[in-house]
């Protein structure tokens, strides 16, 4: 027998093209290049060829040359072709180097005997189909059941005892290849343009449940391509943090702030999926020091975004911790705080503070609308998430040093911040014994009657009995949410409601009086607010409106008396200040002003009505001096307001009227 060597194929492969790349991350904002080749060889003039002859014993020297052919005797089929039919067919014919022919009947009985051996395993061919030219044979089409050969390996053609050499079938012919190939395109093309992530998710695809796959020629190439990507996407990801970082730093806003936690992210979902990738394909690859990459960048990242975090909530909260009241964004932020802390959050029993909305400050229109027109609503929007940080993570509002910068400031307070923030930090931590200790410190010196209504509602919250009735409960705060939306009408229809279900509770009868009043109803509410003080006489409000009703009245003696016994229970600036008035109402001048100057001044020194009205009572004691003195002191805390214009411009005109000789 003779034996001819086949031809060698060439097989299908990648090659990487790459710039020398600095595992110490540095970009310099240009890119690797990594390109992903796909060279497919002509893999299809592979050829086997046998001895034939009549007889074995008579050797001819004739040879039969096999190639790998569609059903016609097309050779190098498709892979569309190829995989279409349940057949593999070779055509066999004479070797043209040979001037010799088939004959009809060898090719009808001796190629019937080939069969296709693949190592123990021995296959038949089906009915051979001859092409013919005329009367010549110039070839026969030999199939075998494609289902009986293993695609990847070599086999053999034997006709009687000779074999022929080894033939393979071509690459571009196995399963999935044409899968792969679309697979490697889309990776070149992304690692082409420095989608390095997208690139890596597709070679990622090649480790599948395929067993044949360590077979396929760009097997290794593929790894080697898989961890240069898993080196650019970490580099990449450096990159990308590192100029998030540094436009941070130029510029700490909340949004480059949430850009850049957004951006950490996207980044760790990539590294994840890679490193996870490359684990679990570790006993191919380098997996362990592209992990220890990986979780350095994660730290890397890590750091910077707490440092950023905790740098961004240091220069946002320091306005607190280092600014007085001469600068105005604290002192309207203080206010807006204030506002918006105090406000009660639900009307059932309140056992502690868990957060605070930036929404409510819209129960205060005008301080709504000033923060607004002075383009600061998103700094408070963004204090008001750091300070619910707070809370959350460290059990208080604003920490001890923005307490200690309020008690510095306590003598130039407008209200009682400090007293009020450390009573709130205290509910915080569900001290009620400590947050109605501090309230009350903080009443004494309250001159905003809003203020004051809200602080007096969250007392009598925090004090309240538990009502096991929901329903109570829930008829309650829909009445106060639609009080404070406006909807008066809808309020007391639930107030009413509520009502029905349980008539002794004093907070009830406060809000129902309380919209009453709103509605114009004075008689019904003077009703409810008596209910009131009757199961809480330490209840402020509803003794606070009584006196006014009276005041309107004209009931001056009854109101003192109503005031005198309020200033017992609750001896606060706002009821000796309301007995300053009865008594100035009264004609009393001198009594009026030595409560002002001993009781009120002393507690308040800043509240610009009392030093209006210390200066009307000099006036109706004909001194216009001390009226002059503090009409400008007045004049000190609001110096633009038309009230204080107005009493000057009066004891000015009083003072050009010139008596008649």
């Amino acid at each position: 027998m003779r034996l001819y060597p086949r031809k060698q194929s060439k097989h299908c492969s990648f090659q990487h093209i790459q710039m020398n790349i600095s595992m110490k991350l540095k970009f310099n904002h240009k890119l690797l290049l990594i390109i992903l080749m796909l060279h497919i060889s002509n893999v299809n003039a592979q050829k086997a060829s046998l001895v034939f002859s009549k007889s074995m014993l008579s050797k001819t020297g004739k040879i039969i040359v096999f190639e790998l052919s569609d059903s016609s005797g097309v050779i190098n089929p498709s892979a569309e072709q190829f995989n279409q039919t349940e057949m593999i067919y070779f055509l066999a014919k004479p070797q043209q180097e040979k001037d010799w022919t088939l004959s009809r009947k060898d090719a009808e009985k001796k190629l019937s005997e080939i069969k296709l051996i693949q190592a123990s395993f021995i296959i038949q061919t089906a009915q051979p189909k001859l092409l013919t030219e005329g009367d010549a044979v110039k070839g026969v089409v030999l199939s075998f059941q494609k289902a009986k050969v293993s695609l990847i390996k070599e086999m053999k053609f034997k006709l009687e005892e000779v074999e022929s050499e080894s033939i393979s079938i071509p690459e571009k012919l196995w399963p999935r290849y044409k899968i792969y190939n679309e697979i490697i395109t889309v990776a070149n093309s992304a690692a082409t343009n420095g989608a390095y992530l997208i690139a890596f998710k597709n070679l990622s695809k090649f480790w599948c449940k395929d067993t044949l796959l360590t077979k396929y020629s760009f097997y290794n190439s593929t790894k080697d391509s898989i961890t240069i990507f898993a080196d650019q996407i970490i580099a990449q990801s450096n990159n990308q943090f590192t100029k998030q970082l540094d436009n941070f730093k130029s510029n700490s806003s909340e949004q480059n702030l949430k850009q850049l936690f957004a951006l950490k992210d996207t980044i760790f979902e990539s590294l994840t999926l890679v490193d996870s990738f490359l684990v679990s394909i570790k006993n191919e690859v380098d997996a362990i020091s592209r992990s220890n990459n990986i979780e350095n960048q994660k730290q890397f990242i890590l750091k910077n975004l707490s440092a950023s975090n905790t740098n961004f909530r240091k220069k946002k909260l320091a306005l607190f911790e280092e600014k007085n009241y001469q600068d105005y964004q604290f002192k309207l932020f203080t206010e807006a705080l204030a506002k918006i802390i105090t406000t009660v959050p639900r009307i059932k029993q309140i056992s502690g503070f868990d957060s605070l909305s930036w929404e409510k400050l819209k129960n205060y229109p005008l301080l709504y609308k000033e923060v607004n027109e002075m383009g600061w609503s998103n700094d408070l929007q963004t204090i008001c998430k750091l300070l619910n940080e707070n809370i959350k993570v460290f059990g208080y509002i604003i920490n001890d040093t923005a307490i200690a910068n309020f008690s510095q400031l306590k003598s130039n307070e407008p209200q009682p911040y400090f007293a009020l923030f450390k009573a709130f930090n205290a509910l915080v931590k569900k001290d009620k014994r400590m947050f109605i200790e501090n309230v009350k410190q903080s009443m004494l010196t309250i001159s905003e009657k809003d203020l004051l209504a809200s602080l007096d509602l969250y007392v009598a919250l925090v004090n309240s009995e538990t009502n096991s009735n929901d329903e109570y409960w829930e008829l309650l705060q829909n009445g106060y949410q639609s009080q404070l939306n406006g909807s008066l009408q809808e309020a007391k229809l639930n107030y009413d409601k509520a009502e029905k279900l349980s008539n002794t509770g004093e907070i009830l009868f406060f809000l129902i009086a309380e919209v009453n009043i709103k509605l114009g109803d004075r008689y019904s509410a003077e009703i409810y607010f008596k209910r009131a003080t009757t199961i809480n006489p330490k209840f402020i409000l509803p003794k606070l409106y009584q006196i006014e009703f009276l005041t309107d009245d004209k009931d001056y003696e009854t109101a003192l008396a109503l005031v005198n016994e309020a200033i017992l229970n609750n001896p606060i600036w706002y009821f000796y200040y309301k007995k300053a008035v009865l008594l100035g109402l009264s004609g009393k001048y001198n009594e009026a002003k030595l409560l002002l100057l001993n009781s009120c001044l002393p507690l308040n020194p800043l509240n610009y009505e009392q030093y209006l009205f210390l200066g009307d009572v000099c006036s109706a004691l004909t001194d216009a001096k001390s009226a002059r003195e503090y009409y400008m002191k007045a004049g000190n805390i609001k110096p633009n307001d038309k009230a204080y214009k107005s009493k000057m411009e009066g004891l000015k005109q009083s003072q050009d009227v010139k008596p008649n000789k």
